[in-house]
């Protein structure tokens, strides 16, 4: 099988709700190796709830968001939510792919599509 150069070699908690990978891309110009968390809006809700951010007993509506940190270092942070059920390699190649495509990629948070309630509804 041919090497992926697009894809990241290393990649933690793959198939579950948070995975964490290193990928070559650019950023305002320049080449930079990005930090990324990739995680459902389930397990980033959860983590809210854990870290006493967010209670269980009220309700709230969180939206699919990529947020960029440390741009100013040659390895920026990028945490991105999504709306799936798990992180894995089908969901990192479709999130890479819209992040070297986004033309206005820059610092602070960026939240879109639509808002979901959380706690999810069964």
């Amino acid at each position: 099988m041919k090497e992926d150069l697009c894809f990241p070699n290393k990649i933690e908690g793959l198939n579950t709700g948070q995975a964490v990978f290193e990928y070559q891309g650019h950023f305002q110009g320049a080449d930079v190796l990005w930090q990324c968390t990739l995680q459902t809006l389930e397990d980033h809700y959860q983590s809210l709830v854990s870290a006493q951010k967010i209670s269980t007993t009220e309700p709230v509506m969180l939206k699919k968001f990529i947020r960029i940190e440390n741009e100013t270092s040659s390895t920026p942070q990028v945490h991105i939510g999504l709306d799936v059920d798990c992180i894995n390699e089908s969901t990192i190649r479709k999130t890479l792919i819209m992040l070297r495509n986004y033309k206005n990629l820059h610092a602070g948070l960026h939240s879109y599509g639509s808002a979901y309630h959380y706690p999810r509804m069964k």
